[in-house]
């Protein structure tokens, strides 16, 4: 299939799974908003590849999303794994795990992360 003919979601879809399958083992593969050009309806899907090679390649990988797609395929389970990255009142960026927010536990029974990120109680959860 001619790369033209491809959507740029399909192109940036193939671009992950040709870096996660080409980082030599072992290593940290960083990437900036995976869901760029991604139907929602993919997110599933790119989450599940994403788990799977990293398992099977032995390899980390940090990535950055704003999709509450993306955040409801990856889901509770590995919460303890999300860091949120926001400023604090001097503009300083600091970098919080997820599950460490004083309001985790309440959060969680409010709605999916997409949910409450859409709704903006992860964005007032930092400042508690």
């Amino acid at each position: 299939v001619d790369a033209r003919t491809m959507s740029d979601g399909t192109l940036h879809f193939i671009g992950i799974v040709a870096a996660l399958l080409t980082v030599p083992t072992g290593n940290l593969l960083i990437m900036e908003e995976i869901n760029q050009g991604l139907h929602p309806s993919r997110a599933k899907d790119l989450i599940k590849i994403i788990t799977d090679i990293i398992v099977e390649r032995k390899i980390d990988v940090m990535f950055s999303t704003h999709d509450p797609a993306i955040l409801d395929a990856i889901g509770i389970d590995f919460s303890e794994n999300i860091q949120v990255v926001s400023r604090n009142e001097v503009g300083v960026s600091e970098v919080k795990v997820l599950r460490d927010f004083k309001m985790f536990g309440k959060l969680i029974g409010r709605g999916s992360l997409g949910t409450l990120s859409t709704r903006g109680e992860l964005a007032k959860a930092i400042f508690q």
